[in-house]
């Protein structure tokens, strides 16, 4: 609030910054009123100048700490291709795993994991997926928390039988 709010604490004659993500734009009091009625019943609309807005929480920009482990070397049941990982993060994470092999990429389900605890994330790799001989691979992690802050992380791995 820029202006002083006059000896009765209203704030019809202020001005008031409001600073958002796109844009920072002045009103008064009385706009500020008129934007908080608007479209709200008429029982429910704030009638007085005389009101206080509490400041918002601070918004959280710091992506999850995501992490996963994987033996080295990959090895997959050779009936089903089913690999597994060990996930983790420092908060409530949603993440997906993928692991590409010889340019062909599969894909995790998503999953979830509590704030500093593990998880285990298995999937099954395709038949052309499955290698003869060692192969070098890339995993990749991506991790998604409330916030909506990503990280991806990615490791290498010798997938074999």
């Amino acid at each position: 609030v820029r202006n002083p709010l006059g000896a009765s604490g209203r704030v019809d004659k202020a001005s008031i910054t409001v600073t958002g993500t796109a844009a920072t734009i002045t009103i008064t009091g009385n706009q500020l009123r008129a934007a908080i009625n608007n479209r709200v019943p008429a029982g429910r609309q704030l009638r007085s100048t005389l009101f206080s807005i509490a400041e918002a929480a601070p918004v959280d920009l710091t992506a999850p700490d995501l992490s996963f482990v994987m033996p080295d070397p990959l090895r997959y049941d050779p009936r089903t291709g089913r690999i597994c990982a060990i996930v983790a993060s420092n908060e409530p994470t949603i993440y997906a795993l993928a692991i590409k092999v010889n340019g062909v990429e599969t894909k995790s389900p998503v999953g979830g994991v509590g704030a500093d605890t593990m998880t285990v994330m298995c999937w099954n790799l395709p038949a052309r997926s499955r290698v003869a001989k060692p192969t070098r691979v890339l995993v990749t992690g991506v991790g998604l928390d409330g916030g909506e802050n990503y990280r991806f992380v990615q490791q290498s791995y010798t997938l074999q039988r």
